[in-house]
């Protein structure tokens, strides 16, 4: 008998919490989220843009140290590397084996010269890579309902353009890592700018984390105004990439079976698993802030809503007083 009154109690007191408004705007927020992250097959797809990355990093880093190395030699760029790498959290220890392989074949590719196999790999960088543009893009529209460009041949070379640009974004990266601490050094405060960056820890990754998020979703989402950098899908998405940057690094390096996983399979296994946990972050965020924002445009009112109420307020106005008038209505 207690038992039966006990669980009436909870059930009560569950249905009492779940009559509260807040409770229901939680319950029907969760219950889209999850609608929208199965319908959209979030995690298959954040494992096939994983797979694309993996292909498209090896002629990625062969491209973009060739073209590096026309600026500058192989000694600068091993100096710059090693430092930006040295100034990391503790927690990415794990993935120094993913960085130690790409930063390898980068450095053995700055010949200071460019060459038929130096081409190639650029074109098939920018092949692969735009198919991870042309994923994200198509992802990121069906999240926000944008009605952008259908898929073709427009939309492909389109997600090509913007691979290139990425690579280039890249080299231009390599070259500042390089060329900033020599600039630093002239100005007499490359130790101290280095100092406050250790003294920051997390805090420089996760604002770097942040900014970039922002640029992607803000200009993956379709319209301005979406997103800003005080979005709260944003924000999730920062915590939920930063989580899975330190969370995989702590275990990788904890654990003895992804240790031997990585002996065994060697730096691809690291990035597969880490872009995969970066794609799936980046989704999620995306679909939160979908959610909100369909939810906000919901309880926007629309003029022509407005108008046509003002128009049959007024309609039944003048119905009522012809009503009035006619004597042959009453």
């Amino acid at each position: 008998m207690c038992k039966h009154v006990a669980v009436a109690n909870f059930r009560a007191v569950l249905n009492k919490f779940s009559d509260r408004s807040f409770a229901k705007s939680t319950i029907g927020f969760g219950r889209e989220f999850l609608t929208r992250f199965g319908t959209l097959n979030v995690s298959l797809v954040s494992g096939g843009l994983a797979y694309y990355v993996i292909l498209a990093l090896a002629p990625i880093a062969i491209s973009v140290g060739a073209i590096t190395g026309l600026f500058i030699d192989q000694a600068q760029f091993i100096s710059g590397w090693d430092s930006l790498v040295s100034r990391g959290p503790e927690s990415l220890s794990g993935l120094d084996p993913a960085v130690n392989s790409l930063a390898s074949l980068a450095q053995s590719s700055t010949t200071g010269s460019v060459t038929l196999t130096t081409v190639v790999s650029l074109l098939v960088a920018v092949y692969v890579a735009q198919k991870v543009v042309y994923g994200v893009l198509q992802v990121q529209d069906h999240i926000f309902n944008s009605e952008r460009t259908p898929p073709g041949a427009f939309a492909r070379v389109r997600s090509a353009i913007i691979a290139l640009i990425v690579i280039i974004v890249i080299v231009a990266s390599l070259l500042a890592v390089t060329f900033v601490p020599v600039f630093l050094s002239n100005l007499n405060v490359e130790t101290t700018f280095l100092g406050l960056l250790d003294t920051f820890g997390w805090l420089t990754p996760a604002l770097f984390v942040y900014l970039l998020t922002w640029f992607v979703m803000r200009h993956t989402s379709g319209s301005s105004g979406v997103v800003t950098w005080r979005s709260p899908g944003l924000l999730v998405a920062t915590v939920l990439i930063m989580l899975s940057i330190g969370a995989f690094g702590i275990y990788a390096e904890q654990s003895s079976t992804v240790g031997s996983a990585l002996v065994v399979f060697g730096a691809p296994i690291a990035v597969l698993i880490w872009t995969y946990l970066v794609f799936l972050g980046f989704f999620v965020g995306s679909i939160v802030q979908g959610i909100i924002s369909d939810r906000a445009l919901a309880r926007k009112p629309t003029w022509g809503a407005t108008n046509k109420s003002d128009h049959e307020r007024t309609d039944s106005g003048a119905n009522s007083r012809a009503d009035h008038r006619d004597p042959r209505k009453k």
